[in-house]
């Protein structure tokens, strides 16, 4: 059995103090919708350039779209394509600069499985909003059934899963 977390590249080293969660305008929130829309449009369609322009200079600069492409080539042999992805939550935080993670969930074609996992976006006062971060975490059903349902759904919370679908693999109600 094994559990597969894709994580690539966190390029963000957030010193200093605590971030401060806020609500953003209209029209931030808009660019966001929009940002994660096209992404979420791309990693189905393995365009891997495409995906790698997205991405912010320091997130550019640690992964080459080389690793870019084996990073995605990989984590797509492991789950089969993801045809769809589907935000569930949207939080912001403040600190010297305005930053949206979106947490995501998607169906893969393998049998039984899932993805889930935030996007982290990096949102300047103006010009376009660049992919801080990404990360999507393999869920297979089965061995989440075998686990402890506590353990399974903690870790699912952990990969930023959304309650109605820990509920619906685990087989539980989650508040």
């Amino acid at each position: 059995m094994r559990y597969a977390a894709a994580l690539f590249a966190v390029y963000l080293t957030l010193a200093g103090p605590a971030l401060a969660q806020i609500q953003p305008d209209a029209a931030t929130s808009r660019r966001v919708d929009e940002a994660t829309a096209a992404l979420f449009d791309l990693l189905p369609r393995a365009d891997f350039a495409a995906e790698h322009a997205l991405m912010s200079d320091e997130l550019a600069a640690m992964a080459s779209l080389s690793d870019w492409t084996d990073f995605r080539r990989a984590l797509i042999a492991e789950l089969g394509p993801t045809p769809r992805y589907a935000a569930h939550a949207v939080t912001y935080y403040q600190q010297a600069r305005l930053l949206a993670a979106v947490d995501f969930w998607g169906k893969a074609a393998r049998a039984d499985t899932y993805v889930c996992g935030f996007v982290l976006w990096d949102i300047p006062p103006a010009g376009d909003i660049r992919l801080g971060r990404i990360e999507q975490n393999i869920v297979p059903v089965a061995p989440m059934r075998k686990m402890a349902v506590q353990e399974a759904a903690q870790l699912m919370a952990n990969w930023h899963c959304p309650k109605d679908l820990i509920g619906s693999v685990l087989g539980v109600t989650v508040q």
